[in-house]
């Protein structure tokens, strides 16, 4: 809470309705478990969770599931084209929309299929998948 005093100051008075000084150190304080309530409770739309989660820029659950929705989309499309086109037809760069929580180079970063051993001793058995590119 220290790190972050400030947006619990903001939440506490936007959310509440109540000044975060006279709760700690006012005459009639609440005691430590009910500020640990409050604390808990602060919504997840607040300056706390924005700071905490996102270093202080304004990124929603909404705008989230946005993002995720057009990358989604994207990508389905960009298979439904690779299916209906000529063999070695040039795909498009998938969209990729940076968060505030990672940098855009991490959003980009490629990951590479398990391999059939990795997954056989994951999911323990027989398994096999045969590749495919998704990819240009």
């Amino acid at each position: 809470m220290y790190e972050h005093f400030g947006a619990v100051e903001a939440d506490f008075q936007s959310h509440y309705g109540m000044d975060l000084r006279e709760v700690l150190w006012g005459d009639r304080a609440p005691g430590v478990r009910r500020v640990l309530a409050l604390v808990n409770g602060l919504p997840t739309t607040g300056a706390v969770f924005r700071e905490v989660a996102f270093d202080g820029k304004s990124w929603s659950m909404t705008d989230e599931l946005l993002a995720t929705l057009i990358e989604i989309t994207d990508f389905g499309n960009k298979l439904l084209f690779q299916t209906n086109v000529k063999a070695g037809t040039k795909g498009w760069d998938p969209i990729v929309i940076s968060r505030p929580r990672a940098p855009a180079a991490a959003a980009t970063e490629h990951r590479e299929m398990a391999t059939t051993e990795e997954m056989s001793a994951f999911f323990g058995g027989d398994v096999h998948y045969e590749e495919m590119s998704v990819s240009g």
